[in-house]
């Protein structure tokens, strides 16, 4: 019964975004993901790695060498599916690689329904599953071909597999297979993201606070499983003579090093937080940043019962010794981002925390049983809650990464305090660009603000615009280049530029969306230089 319903939440889930997911706008990072995980997939389908395989791994993760390779690849799979030249690297379908993370949004829901129901039986099943569909910021990225959502099904499926090599089991066959099991999953986890490492790192602390000292074969098998893994599927990682680096194993090292050493220092990144432009370094960016969007991303009551269901957990913890994973990996993972290391783009760094507290708030009705006072009373606040959060989605539609909860007083609390209502172009919708296309002239185009990847204003396009010849461009480095128009997106923390000033001073407001009365994204007719 628990597969069931896992599996039917699942197909619910990644029905609901299939069947609209050319209809948030196109990313910043997305023709970035979708380009290297097409190179990725015509490496492999080409051979092209039999002349030379250091100038093949050279050449094709170099580039990209920032971030771990399985999120991008399965994207490119998707991508595979919809091109139309799957030889010519320049050609990309703007919403191609889209459907990987629609899938693993489904695999999410899936599994945090069926962890719940361990814990929490058939009742914990559905409602882990209703609350991780009605997560309003996850639901977005499931949108977009980016490695968030990918990462997050990966590390929660290692989670789970922590979980049960964790469990008790009379034949040491079992035992072993479990943590060989526990470790490859962390392995394919770490193979996603650069965040993945809270994984091993909750595993860790999880199996000495329940194991002690006996831990120690079990961490070094499963840690060394988990090692291969991402060296075997990283060729990055692979010991071959790369330009720039020592030769074998020593580059090896060099090159993971680096990798560390990159995805914690990006390039300078604006954050708008409470009014004030900060760069994104953990040194600028106050460390409560990390916790507010956790409060007020959230829906109210699954941050309730999400609490109330880790409660239970801790209380079971001596007879449930497995439970320490879902107890630790929220308050560590938080902790971890409240350090002084970088913080930027709201929620999509701790993303993978959310359908964890959507796990714990399912099994919060365990706790509840025991009462019939209780159960009647957390049965409403579930209800209503979801309730109150599907009226949420609906309105804000296809927005959902514009979510903020009543605890805040919604989008326009967010306004009045003075943070980033969106962040990363999707409210920049085809709708939205259709409308322009139907009174644009032939020929016209319009600068992007903000641009913060030179390909993205290049990689919006609709068929309306096709039609019309019309092309969005990146602004120029002073003034606005004589542009005809401008589409301005709600990034505050790059809306102190002179050039987004002048556009919003000087240029006539020519239709704007909003969501509770709040703009999100405009379009200005501009005046023509002299």
């Amino acid at each position: 019964m628990r597969i069931g319903v896992a599996i039917a939440f699942g197909l619910v889930a990644l029905s609901i975004v299939y069947l609209s997911i050319d209809e948030p706008g196109l990313t910043i990072d997305e023709p970035i993901n979708t380009g290297h995980g097409k190179r990725m997939v015509y490496a492999l389908t080409h051979d092209v790695a039999r002349e030379s395989p250091a100038v093949w791994i050279d050449g094709l993760f170099r580039s990209g060498h920032e971030h771990p390779p399985l999120a991008r690849f399965l994207i490119g799979l998707a991508h595979a599916s919809v091109d139309p030249a799957p030889n010519d690297a320049d050609v990309i379908v703007p919403f191609g690689g889209r459907p990987a993370s629609a899938i693993a949004f489904g695999v999410v829901v899936g599994l945090a329904a069926w962890e719940a129901g361990r814990w929490a039986g058939l009742a914990g099943s559905i409602w882990a599953g209703l609350f991780t569909l009605l997560l309003p910021r996850l639901l977005g990225h499931a949108y977009f071909a980016s490695p968030e959502v990918i990462s997050t099904a990966f590390m929660l499926a290692s989670l789970i597999a922590c979980r049960i090599a964790m469990e008790p089991s009379p034949r040491w066959t079992a035992r072993v297979l479990a943590y060989v099991v526990a470790g490859f999953a962390i392995g394919l986890a770490m193979l996603t993201k650069l965040t993945a490492v809270v994984v091993p790192i909750t595993f860790l602390i999880s199996l000495l606070l329940t194991h002690g000292l006996r831990s120690l074969g079990p961490l070094l098998l499963t840690g060394s499983i988990s090692m291969v893994t991402l060296v075997g599927g990283w060729p990055w990682l692979w010991p071959v003579d790369l330009p720039g680096y020592s030769a074998g194993w020593l580059g090896t090292g060099e090159r993971l090093v680096e990798f560390f050493r990159v995805g914690l220092d990006r390039a300078t990144i604006y954050v708008d937080y409470l009014g004030t432009q900060y760069p994104h370094d953990g040194l600028n960016v106050p460390w409560h940043f990390v916790w507010f969007f956790f409060v007020f991303t959230l829906p109210v009551s699954t941050l309730l019962l999400g609490a109330i269901g880790w409660g239970e957990m801790f209380v079971h913890r001596r007879t449930s010794p497995s439970a320490v994973v879902w107890i630790i990996m929220p308050i560590l993972s938080l902790s971890l981002f409240t350090l002084p290391i970088d913080r930027y783009d709201s929620e999509r760094l701790f993303l993978f925390i959310f359908p964890v507290i959507s796990l714990l708030a399912g099994t919060a009705v365990k706790c509840a049983g025991r009462s019939r006072i209780a159960l009647t009373i957390l049965w409403l606040i579930g209800s209503v809650g979801m309730a109150w959060t599907l009226r949420s989605l609906v309105l804000l539609h296809p927005l959902p990464l514009s979510y903020f909860n009543e605890l805040l007083g919604g989008l326009r609390g967010a306004e009045r305090c003075q943070v980033e209502l969106t962040y990363w172009g999707d409210t920049v919708t085809p709708a939205f660009l259709d409308g322009w296309a139907s009174q644009a002239d032939e020929g016209d185009h319009a600068i992007l603000i903000p641009t913060l990847y030179q390909g993205h204003p290049h990689a919006m396009m609709t068929p309306a615009m096709q039609k019309r010849n019309l092309r969005i461009i990146p602004p120029p480095p002073v003034g606005t280049g004589g542009a005809p128009w401008a589409i301005v997106f709600r990034r505050e923390g790059y809306l102190h530029d002179k050039i987004a000033k002048e556009v919003m001073q000087k240029g006539t407001l020519v239709a704007e969306q909003t969501r509770e009365g709040v703009w999100l994204t405009r379009l200005y007719r501009l005046p023509a230089e002299h």
